[in-house]
């Protein structure tokens, strides 16, 4: 029975049946204790001692350390710190000059007795520090005394300066990485030595005791080495791809950031996917600026250049860091060459009216896109591991294979209906089209074989070719709509090649606009769930600072001085966390409040370590900490407010799109319906795309309900009238109006009935719109 309880009994059971065994350590068999580190330990007289305790079985918010010097009858308790999230405590009680005898206490739970001795052996009196930073920095020499935790750039220079309790021949410093520095004999006693800091960790200071041998003689002190944080750049004007004449002046702006000053700004385009060509925006000249605000202006008349045509550019800076300093680039832009004016020439064959509208820009729209990722991943490819730029560079070469079969598959219909001999402007839109497809082929072999540099120029080239045949397209819809009217065959089949057209380029368009705001919105939650650990961490080192100044001018001999470094370390290590996933985020768009946000949080981290190790002003560096956390908060803030009014501005002009859509169709359907039952090809391409407007209808619905709920937390209002907007769709059934619309094609319906449905629809369309707008 007792063999069987011990077996398959309680857990508390289990644990006393094991202090029994004769084997078996009968404290360690305890469910609840303390476990004190270095236990009895002898230290040189004058020296430090550091006494760090672990829980098992049980956690508390506060542990005491009790300590009793020399004859005193009496105990003193003194708080303990929590150093790291693994459940160490820690306390440091400094200048040891007699037996002390402590015990660790949590929860009523008690350690067993130390003994902490004291000898009469050399150890550190005073320890004294001289920065000496890189040159990059621009820092000048910094002397901490008394000296201990160092937090430094990397490449920092340290003059250690080491007064001994009794005379000693010699010394030295170690380090956890292995590294050792001798310390030799000065004046007056003084030992010194320098190391340079390349590696985080530690270091502590031995002494040769009167045997010759080397003992420990002052605590571990931390080294944090504080990376240089790389360049920042945006472009600032005009900040978005934008669209000029060929005589145009465009001008356009950088900003630059850096921690210890800008080395260089450049501007670097390419026109046509031609050669790369730089133009120097700075160079420093004077005393190194830490941010730079500097601009280009494009003369483009200077560079002959067509409708149709691209200047592809971007930032690019380069700081003062080690090395020749790093470097960052700003996102690609695009600006586009757009014709002088839309009064083109009359259409060359006479015919019925057609449809008039905007460039179709699904096929130039995706291959921007395509190229905006191949840049950011030629960019980023130094922090992006080898699997993933190897599946980012297959996922962009299958992207732009597909782009091209849809290119090649609309020139086949082209030359199927002989675009050619119904207008001499779809010579020229086949023939830029044509142009393009060698071009997609050689840009996704260079992608296959990881050339995402190679694959620009190409990419580049096929962009300009699309871009062309758009513009061209364009002419032939506004020749449409400057007809006065009549009926010609082949001016009926130019507009069916324009309908196809557009058609086509449309389809692309919904696919990709469908996944990027599935991205978007999931880029939205992680803003959201950053922005809450933002929060709380601003909290948590708000409420460190206000315990530092609590604790000001409170330390002693035995007081524990530097508590908080073990909290300010993880407070640090958290906030570098947050920037890099802000970095994370900034990568995949460009977004400077994500990054200004990121920038701030590093500082933060920079600060909480400085403060950690309790040399010059703690408080300030606490207190800069809290204000980078808090600008950085209100950055985030301000940046989530941004694109929560974007999505809502976006969700509005969709819903409007969707309405002129349906009014352009309802147009067609109802010229087809007054002609008689129309043909089945008619009838096939009106059902196709009333099929793509009810799906987009269907989507749009779903992202308004999506969206109200994301925003009902931070405004109600806003979020109820968006839930509003999405019931109302769904109440009127305007997906299934649109589907039923589509049977009236294949019947006698009359051109009245029929008129009135599409009327309805576009109302329904138009209402969801003002309620948006709202």
């Amino acid at each position: 029975v007792v063999l069987l309880a011990l077996l398959v009994g309680p857990a508390t059971l289990k644990r006393a049946g094991r202090a029994f065994l004769p084997w078996q350590d009968a404290a360690a068999a305890t469910p609840y204790a303390v476990f004190v580190v270095p236990g009895n330990v002898t230290v040189p007289k004058g020296g430090d001692v550091e006494i760090a305790a672990r829980l098992r079985g049980f956690q508390t918010e506060r542990v005491e350390l009790l300590v009793r010097e020399g004859t005193a009858p009496e105990w003193t308790r003194l708080p303990m710190v929590a150093g790291d999230s693994s459940g160490l405590w820690s306390f440091r009680i400094f200048d040891v000059t007699e037996r002390i005898e402590y015990v660790v206490e949590a929860n009523g739970v008690r350690s067993g007795r130390f003994v902490v001795s004291v000898a009469e052996l050399p150890a550190v009196k005073s320890l004294a520090l001289e920065l000496r930073y890189p040159a990059y920095t621009g820092m000048a020499p910094e002397r901490h005394d008394p000296g201990g935790d160092i937090a430094v750039p990397r490449g920092t220079g340290v003059h250690f300066m080491v007064t001994p309790t009794i005379a000693t021949p010699a010394g030295r410093v170690i380090t956890e990485s292995g590294d050792t520095v001798a310390l030799a004999p000065g004046s007056e006693g003084l030992l010194a030595g320098d190391l340079k800091t390349a590696k985080q960790g530690w270091y502590r200071i031995e002494l040769q005791g009167p045997g010759g041998n080397f003992i420990e003689a002052s605590l571990r002190y931390r080294i944090d080495v504080l990376d240089d944080v790389a360049p920042r750049v945006v472009m600032t004007k005009p900040g978005r791809d934008a669209q000029a004449t060929a005589v145009e002046e465009v001008f356009v702006e950088a900003r630059a950031t850096d921690d210890y000053g800008i080395r260089r700004l450049d501007l670097v385009y390419r026109v046509n996917g031609g050669e790369e060509k730089t133009i120097p925006l700075y160079q420093p000249s004077g005393r190194r600026l830490d941010e730079v605000l500097a601009g280009h202006t494009f003369f483009l008349e200077e560079l002959s250049l067509v409708p149709g045509d691209v200047i592809t550019y971007f930032a690019r800076v380069t700081d003062n860091g080690p090395g020749g300093g790093r470097t960052a680039a700003s996102d690609i832009y695009f600006l586009r060459i757009r014709p002088f004016s839309k009064d083109y020439r009359q259409a060359e064959q006479g015919g019925m009216p057609g449809q008039q509208g905007d460039t179709p820009e699904g096929l130039s729209a995706r291959q921007r896109e395509i190229i905006a990722g191949t840049f950011k991943v030629q960019r980023d490819r130094a922090g992006s591991s080898e699997q993933q730029l190897r599946e980012d560079l297959a996922l962009l070469a299958v992207a732009q294979g597909r782009l091209r079969e849809r290119v090649g598959g609309l020139l086949e219909q082209m030359r199927q209906r002989n675009a050619v001999g119904v207008d001499s402007t779809f010579a020229i839109i086949q023939r830029e089209l044509e142009a393009s497809v060698p071009e997609m082929q050689a840009a996704e072999n260079q992608l296959g074989q990881r050339k995402a540099d190679e694959a620009l120029p190409p990419e580049e080239r096929a962009l300009q070719h699309l871009q062309r045949a758009e513009e061209a397209f364009r002419e032939v819809q506004v020749s449409f709509g400057n007809q006065n009217g009549g009926g010609g065959d082949s001016s009926a089949e130019a507009e069916d090649l324009a309908d196809l057209f557009e058609l086509e380029t449309d389809k692309l368009q919904n696919q990709y606009e469908t996944l990027e705001r599935g991205e978007q919105q999931q880029r939205q939650r992680e803003l959201d769930e950053t922005l809450e650990r933002l929060k709380q961490l601003a909290a948590r080192q708000q409420q460190e600072q206000e315990r530092l100044q609590r604790a000001a001018g409170q330390s002693g001999s035995s007081s524990g001085g530097g508590q908080s470094s073990g909290r300010q370390r993880q407070l640090a290590e958290e906030a570098q966390e947050l920037a890099r996933q802000l970095e994370r985020l900034t990568r995949d768009r460009e977004n400077p409040e994500l990054a200004e946000a990121a920038r701030r949080l590093q500082e933060a981290a920079n600060a909480m370590r400085r403060s950690a190790t309790g040399q010059g002003n703690s408080e300030a560096e606490s207190r800069a900490a809290t204000d980078r956390l808090r600008e950085a908060a209100r950055t985030l803030e301000q940046s989530r407010r941004e694109g929560m009014a974007r999505s809502i501005r976006e969700a509005a002009e969709r819903a409007e799109g969707l309405a002129d859509r349906e009014r352009e169709i309802a147009q067609d359907v109802d010229r087809a319906l007054r002609g008689g039952r129309p043909d089945l090809e008619t009838q096939q391409r009106l059902a196709e795309r009333k099929d793509s407007l009810a799906s987009d209808v269907g989507r749009l619905e779903q992202d308004l309900s999506s969206l109200g709920r994301e925003t009902r937390g931070s405004r109600p209002e806003a979020g109820r009238q968006l839930e509003e907007s999405a019931r109302g769709l769904r109440e009127e059934r305007v997906q299934d109006k649109i589907r039923y619309s589509k049977g009236l094609l294949r019947g006698n319906a009359p051109p009245e009935y029929a008129r009135n449905l599409e009327d309805n629809i576009a109302a329904n369309l138009d209402s969801a719109a003002a309620r948006i707008r709202r």
